[in-house]
């Protein structure tokens, strides 16, 4: 009788038959963005989580070293012209227990690139994450791969409405005011948690009343918002919009500031989301679930009055916001970045993400028109 228990006990236990087990896998913040283990031939590295992207990106040195087949890809850009992009097939790829096989990723130059700073060598792509469910919890420390499966009731609460584009990646519906933003992508490679484009934005400005979209611009400029994978994007003008009435399904966020225009492609929400609340996107299923860390609404961390950029190997204020407090106490654009905490960076951004990283803000030296000024700097 005790071993029929037993084995009734470890029957219960079991996976049913077919079904694979979930795999929960740590998951570590570096400057604003999601960083996973994954095993590739059995030795493990270090990647970014990228919804955003279609097709994943390894790092060129892991390619001779997990001996990568190449491959090419035919692509047509905008003007009709054919191409070939180079690819190399994985067939050892390894997300906890979870085998990702064939994996057709495009090779990706780590040298002098931020990546390199942040320890990744490679961004893992939607194209590793059809079929399975992606539970994001930055508040537990991990990332669980799963089967998909049919939520409960209680679920449909935290619900947004999300759709696939055309490549497989996930859009999800954004309320501005009164208005729906049907097709905003959800891209955990982008720090910034609402960048509408300039296209949206203007749509925003000139279809439709202030009132209906309940949002203001506070600021304007010209300058370099981001960070590509050469360094700094080039500069353009820039719109300070604060959006009060800012929803995700049924949760509401306030203190929402973004930066509008700039050479973002797609109006998107990207990885800070995940410092709200934990994330459920159910690839099979086409459902997106986000369950708020805490109750009712959600106050968002206030946006950066001034930017530091990177480019042609030193460190720079990319853009400060002419109404802001730190324009008022004399940060300019173009001023050097020498110290962090008293310390010289010696234009050495990695010093400066780890810094940033490890103890969550800094006071920074500026330099630049005959003056050095200490600022408040947080990270992303």
């Amino acid at each position: 009788m005790i071993r029929l228990i037993l084995f009734l006990l470890l029957a219960l236990s079991l996976p049913a038959s077919g079904q694979t087990p979930s795999d929960t896998i740590p998951l570590r913040l570096a400057h604003g963005l999601l960083v996973i283990p994954v095993q590739i031939d059995g030795q493990e590295h270090n990647f970014i989580l990228d919804t955003g992207m279609t097709r994943s990106m390894v790092g060129t040195h892991l390619l001779s070293e997990a001996d990568a087949q190449p491959d090419s890809l035919r692509t047509m850009d905008a003007a009709g012209r054919i191409t070939h992009q180079p690819i190399f097939r994985f067939n050892n790829l390894q997300i906890g227990n979870r085998q990702i096989h064939p994996l057709d990723v495009m090779p990706l130059p780590l040298e002098g690139t931020v990546w390199q700073c942040l320890d990744a060598e490679g961004f893992l792509g939607n194209d590793a994450l059809q079929g399975l469910m992606l539970t994001i919890d930055t508040q537990a420390g991990h990332v669980i791969l799963s089967e998909s499966r049919k939520q409960p009731k209680t679920m449909k609460k935290y619900a947004v409405p999300m759709k696939w584009g055309e490549y497989g990646v996930p859009y999800i519906e954004v309320q501005v005011g009164k208005l729906t933003m049907h097709e905003t992508l959800f891209d955990t490679g982008s720090t910034s948690l609402f960048t509408p484009t300039e296209y949206s934005f203007r749509q925003l400005q000139t279809r439709f009343n202030p009132s209906e979209w309940g949002g203001k611009i506070t600021d304007a400029t010209t300058g370099s918002e981001t960070i590509a994978l050469g360094g700094a994007a080039p500069q353009d003008s820039l719109w300070r919009v604060e959006f009060p009435q800012w929803q995700l399904g049924q949760t509401a966020f306030t203190g929402v500031s973004s930066v509008a225009g700039g050479q973002a492609p797609i109006s998107h929400i990207g990885a800070p989301l995940t410092r709200y609340g934990k994330i459920i996107l159910d690839y099979p299923k086409e459902k997106f679930y986000f369950i708020p860390y805490g109750q009712g609404p959600v106050q968002v961390t206030p946006m950066h009055d001034f930017q530091v950029q990177y480019a042609d190997g030193r460190l720079f204020v990319g853009l400060v916001w002419p109404h802001s407090q730190a324009y008022a106490q004399g940060v300019r654009p173009g001023m050097r970045v020498t110290e962090a905490d008293g310390q010289p960076l010696d234009n050495d951004l990695c010093r400066l993400i780890h810094l940033l990283d490890r103890k969550g803000r800094c006071t920074l030296t500026l330099e630049g028109e005959g003056k050095s000024i200490q600022m408040d700097y947080y990270a992303e």
